[in-house]
């Protein structure tokens, strides 16, 4: 279950657009929305339904592909050989700034443990035309953040730094 998308430098977004399904926290209009337990006891409220709406040219197609391009890297429909360019890679290119910028994706979606608990989890992506600059996975069990993975590219292109979570046998130690 998705919570929020966010997308920033693609296509017509030059800076970052969220697109979210949690509900606002008003009291009225309680037919519009259903309570969800998220780990320990947290609550979140999630709309129903959203429509996405607005005049020609304002994005409502972008929006959707671009979660169809999170979906497919997530999925690894996008393999590529080193050095291939990135097929999502497509930024905003009225600007100077940002038309050989990175692309940034995110993700907040719900999904079950083992004991049918939800639990939220973020997936964070940022990528020019050829290296995956920076990605992680961070999930929330009890309500708490732990970093699942992190990959991150410095300065060098070619020094790649991997961090990984080893299991509860090890006491969730942090490997690089």
């Amino acid at each position: 279950m998705i919570l929020n998308i966010s997308l920033e430098n693609y296509r017509t977004f030059k800076s970052e657009i969220v697109f979210s399904l949690v509900a606002e926290a008003s009291k009225v209009k309680k037919n519009n929305y259903f309570k969800e337990v998220i780990g320990k006891n947290d609550e979140v409220r999630l709309l129903k339904t959203a429509a996405i709406y607005g005049a020609n040219a304002s994005g409502k197609s972008t929006l959707l592909k671009g979660l169809f391009e999170i979906k497919r890297i997530l999925d690894n429909d996008n393999k590529r050989e080193v050095g291939e360019t990135i097929t999502a890679y497509e930024p905003f290119l009225f600007a100077e700034e940002t038309n050989r910028s990175p692309v940034k994706f995110a993700i907040e979606f719900l999904t079950e443990d083992d004991e049918n608990r939800k639990v939220k989890f973020r997936y964070e992506i940022e990528f020019d035309e050829k290296n995956i600059l920076f990605e992680q996975l961070v999930y929330y069990p009890n309500n708490v953040s732990k970093q699942l993975f992190k990959r991150e590219i410095g300065e060098d292109i070619s020094a790649i730094t991997h961090y990984g979570v080893i299991g509860n046998n090890s006491k969730n130690k942090k490997e690089k």
